[in-house]
């Protein structure tokens, strides 16, 4: 069964009407994430991430980035991800390699 069948189609066409946006990325602050990204996949762990990007968020914020598919171009509701409109900072093989690390680390994917 098809996981959009469980929203009604009409709340998905508002959600994913009012989602579709594109927005300005900062040079500076893309380049921090999608070294997030890089380092992660490699099998770095998010406080060394943190001292070596100098990423402002704390460990918890690095972890959540880190499963936003949002970075990869894509957003998420009710369950249902979705290709948007906005500019991926990462690519979505970038984005699954880190799944994976993720997934041998047992953390929730």
């Amino acid at each position: 069964m098809d996981e959009r069948s469980n929203l009604s189609e009409r709340t998905w066409v508002n959600f994913a009407e009012r989602h579709r946006f594109d927005f300005d990325l900062d040079p500076e602050e893309s380049r921090i994430v999608e070294r997030v990204f890089m380092l992660y996949s490699q099998g770095i762990g998010y406080a060394r991430i943190k001292k070596l990007t100098g990423c402002p968020l704390s460990i918890w914020g690095i972890a959540k980035l880190l499963e936003n598919p949002f970075y990869a171009g894509k957003v998420k509701f009710g369950g249902i991800v979705e290709t948007n409109n906005h500019q991926a900072i990462v690519s979505e093989k970038l984005f699954k390699k880190c799944q994976k690390v993720r997934e041998s680390k047992g953390l929730k994917v």
